[in-house]
């Protein structure tokens, strides 16, 4: 039996700690970190492929006390999704939605590496 390809939820809201990449770049170009202002600094990146890697990058955010992107290529939602990319994105976003809401700092995803997905 072929197995139908996921919707894509188009009602998705951010939750607590996670903002789009511009405005997370905005802060850090303000330098605005957490409360406080001070000096421009760099946003860190990671490529995340798996859980741990969330885990991984999630841990030296905090350590660092950074804000930071989550850049998630195709293969990666696949992987997530189980070969189904949209499912796989639906999963990892969950994921690191949970994981934003008991950080401290501010999380972005980045889907720049992923192919175009639609509900069509």
């Amino acid at each position: 039996m072929k197995k139908l390809p996921s919707k894509l939820n188009t009602e998705r809201r951010f939750p607590t700690n996670m903002m789009t990449a511009h405005a997370l770049c905005l802060k850090a170009k303000d330098g605005e970190k957490g409360n406080q202002k001070g000096k421009r600094y760099a946003v860190p990146a990671f490529n995340i492929t798996h859980f741990q890697g969330i885990n991984a990058a999630f841990r030296a955010f905090e350590l660092l006390g950074s804000s930071g992107l989550l850049a998630l290529s195709n293969s990666a939602l696949k992987h997530f999704g189980e070969g189904d990319a949209i499912y796989g994105l639906e999963v990892a976003s969950d994921y690191i939605a949970k994981k934003a809401i008991r950080s401290n700092v501010k999380i972005a995803t980045n889907l720049d590496h992923g192919d175009y997905t639609s509900d069509s």
